[in-house]
């Protein structure tokens, strides 16, 4: 709530608050005499709610972000839930999976760390950020331990067990496809791509022949028909909004600083911007493959060209870029993922062969009624 400022704050400090979660790292501090306090990085997790995403590409990456429709909770089932937590239940169902994991802890953590890189790998392609798997992989392994615990204390069947894991690895699946659209709303070079093509379509830039003149389909870059009164005279095409750079048959010429500034002048308060800097933008761009050239010899992205007589500097694009970006990021998302579900499998540690006491059935019990 509030205005452009506050909206600001509020984002900014979701996004420290987030990041220093996702790297888990603390805040450097200075105590009251200019030392350097021990840092102190979190050891939790953070569950936020929020009626609306963190902006930035790198922030979203650390994050997984569950969109829930005003359908999509089973108020009966939270009601009995919150019963039960009100009695304990939960709380003790906890501190049982506390006490059976204590028993086990080094070799756990181990082997988790191993069982996490076999799921992240398989994660992998069904994401396009880096960080994403991770995130998944984590959660899967804490998922797998429940559910050993849960058969260690034979409250849960091999059946029940098989079901929970495929329920899981579902969920975890389409969590996946859906935090794939987040990043590439974000991400700054379909930004860019949007809101350039936004700007020259409500007529805030436009580009020109190479010549400087009209360009062949003058409508799709920026240009208006106008009919004037005299009927002896044709219609004309006028240029709206700044040139932002020129157009013919081989390509785009972009003015870098000019097509930039035309972009992020669309994101309006409140708005996801392009959050890098030019000079990142353009390194993108040709990381993507989107730059029909660069200059090798000069080591520079933006490429000598002779436009309207003139030798300029510009960023040279193919003439298809700005149309394929944007069917991209309508299309790729949608594409249905195939996730290969990984099958139990056992976790031996020296401490399960150890005799353990076991944890009373009420432990478990609150967890098969919720």
């Amino acid at each position: 709530n509030g205005g452009a400022q506050e909206v600001w704050r509020y984002h900014r400090e979701a996004e420290r608050l987030f990041r220093a979660q996702g790297n888990l790292s603390g805040r450097m501090r200075l105590g009251r005499d200019g030392q350097l306090q021990a840092e102190r990085p979190p050891r939790g997790l953070v569950l936020s709610t929020g009626e609306d995403v963190p902006h930035g590409h790198s922030i979203r990456a650390r994050l997984l972000i569950l969109e829930l429709e005003p359908d999509g909770m089973n108020w009966e089932r939270l009601t009995e839930c919150q019963r039960l937590a009100a009695e304990g239940r939960f709380a003790t169902a906890t501190a049982g999976f506390i006490q059976w994991l204590a028993a086990r802890y080094p070799e756990t953590c181990r082997q988790a760390r191993s069982e996490v890189v076999r799921y992240r790998e398989a994660l992998g392609r069904a994401t396009q950020h880096r960080r994403t798997p991770t995130n998944l992989a984590e959660l899967l392994v804490a998922f797998r331990l429940f559910l050993a615990f849960g058969q260690d204390q034979r409250v849960l069947s091999g059946a029940e067990t098989l079901a929970l894991w495929g329920r899981a690895w579902s969920a975890l699946a389409a969590v996946a496809r859906t935090q794939t659209q987040q990043q590439v709303a974000a991400d700054p070079v379909q930004r860019f791509m949007d809101l350039l093509l936004a700007a020259i379509a409500s007529g805030q830039a436009h580009l020109a022949g190479r010549d400087g003149g009209i360009p062949e389909s003058p409508a799709a870059w920026g240009w208006r028909e106008t009919r004037l009164t005299t009927e002896l005279r044709h219609p004309e095409w006028v240029p709206l909004g700044r040139r932002v750079g020129w157009v013919d048959a081989d390509g785009i010429y972009l003015i870098a600083e000019a097509a930039y500034q035309a972009a992020t002048a669309m994101a309006g308060p409140g708005q996801e911007g392009i959050h890098v800097t030019p000079t990142t933008l353009w390194r993108r761009l040709q990381e993507r493959g989107l730059l029909a050239c660069c200059d090798a010899e000069r080591r520079t992205l933006k490429m000598r060209r002779v436009i309207e007589g003139r030798v300029r500097t510009v960023l040279v694009l193919q003439r298809s870029t700005l149309d394929s970006a944007a069917d991209k990021a309508d299309n790729e998302w949608l594409t249905p993922i195939e996730i290969s579900m990984i099958p139990l499998s056992a976790w031996p540690t020296e401490a399960d062969k150890e005799p353990t006491k076991p944890v009373e059935k009420p432990t478990m019990a609150s967890v098969r009624t919720g």
